[in-house]
């Protein structure tokens, strides 16, 4: 075999070694539980701590961890229902700082364009 097949074979065996150690680990690592208003408090501030970890370490694993617990936890306590669409637009106003009679004066300007016929 030349050098270049074998460093491959041995990158190979390498990636396939880590995968398994990965899968191992992932086998063996806690599942996450966040029961109490106190456990969601702890499990915010853990993962404001593990931000900025990266995919594939432990410290990645247990943020994707954490990211899923805080997502169950959230749904159950915090649900979001559908959004109002007058809500929605008031949201919007607010965020872009608009007074509501200027976007008054845009949907009239909408409304009229959609009603004119094309020539």
């Amino acid at each position: 075999m030349d050098k270049e097949t074998e460093q491959f074979h041995a990158n190979l065996l390498a990636s396939v070694n880590q995968m398994k150690a990965d899968q191992a680990a992932a086998r063996t690592a806690p599942v996450m539980f966040i029961v109490t208003e106190a456990d969601y408090r702890i499990a915010m501030a853990r993962l404001d701590d593990l931000w900025n970890s990266d995919p594939g370490t432990p410290e990645g694993e247990e943020l994707m961890r954490w990211v899923l617990a805080i997502e169950r936890y959230e749904d159950e306590h915090y649900p979001i229902g559908p959004l109002d669409p007058i809500e929605a637009l008031r949201l919007r106003l607010d965020q872009q700082g608009l007074p509501p009679e200027e976007i008054a004066a845009e949907l009239k300007k909408l409304a009229t364009a959609s009603h004119e016929s094309p020539t």
